[in-house]
C-alpha cells in the first residue's frame, strides 16, 4: 500500500464522517427552529424530510462507518487507535438512529395532520432527544477521526 493510497483513503473517512456530523447538526437545527410550528405543519415538513432522508442516510451512514473501519485497518500506531474509536461512535450513532429514531420516524409517517396523536408533541421532544445523542456522537466520531488523521502520515513526503 502506498502512503498516497493510505492519506487518500484517511482523508476520505474523515470528509465522510464531518459530512455526517455537519448534517445532523443542520438537521437538529431545523427541527428545533420547527417546533415553533403548529403541528400540522410540522408534521408535513417532518415527513417530507424524512422522506428523502430515509433513501439516502442508511447508505452514507453504512458507507461512513465502513470507511472509518478501513482506515483503522490500514492506519498504524496511534492512528489505529484513533479511527477505530471513530468507527465505535460512528456505530454507535447507528444504533441510536436504528433503535430509537427510525421507530419514531415510521410512527410519524403514518400520522395524519387532520388527526395528530394527543401524545405528539411528547414524541416530537423524544425524537429531538435522540436526535441530539446521535449528533454528539457523530461529532465524537468526527473529532477521534480527525486526531487520527493528524497522527497518521499524513503530509509526509513519499519515500520511493
Amino acid at each position: 500500500m502506498s502512503l498516497r493510497f493510505g492519506t487518500m483513503a484517511f482523508c476520505l473517512s474523515v470528509l465522510l464522517v464531518g459530512l455526517l456530523a455537519g448534517l445532523q447538526w443542520g438537521t437538529g437545527m431545523a427541527q428545533y427552529t420547527a417546533l415553533s410550528l403548529p403541528g400540522p405543519v410540522w408534521l408535513l415538513r417532518h415527513q417530507a424530510e424524512d422522506a428523502l432522508f430515509r433513501n439516502v442516510m442508511p447508505t452514507y451512514m453504512w458507507v461512513t462507518l465502513l470507511s472509518l473501519i478501513g482506515a483503522a485497518l490500514l492506519a498504524r500506531g496511534k492512528a489505529r487507535t484513533l479511527f477505530a474509536v471513530a468507527a465505535v461512535f460512528a456505530l454507535l450513532q447507528m444504533v441510536v438512529t436504528i433503535a430509537h429514531e427510525v421507530p419514531i420516524n415510521r410512527l410519524v409517517a403514518t400520522w395524519s395532520p387532520t388527526s395528530l396523536p394527543p401524545e405528539w408533541d411528547a414524541i416530537r421532544h423524544r425524537w429531538m432527544l435522540g436526535h441530539w445523542i446521535r449528533t454528539v456522537l457523530s461529532f465524537v466520531a468526527f473529532l477521534f477521526a480527525t486526531l487520527a488523521l493528524r497522527r497518521s502520515s499524513f503530509g509526509t513526503p513519499l519515500s520511493r
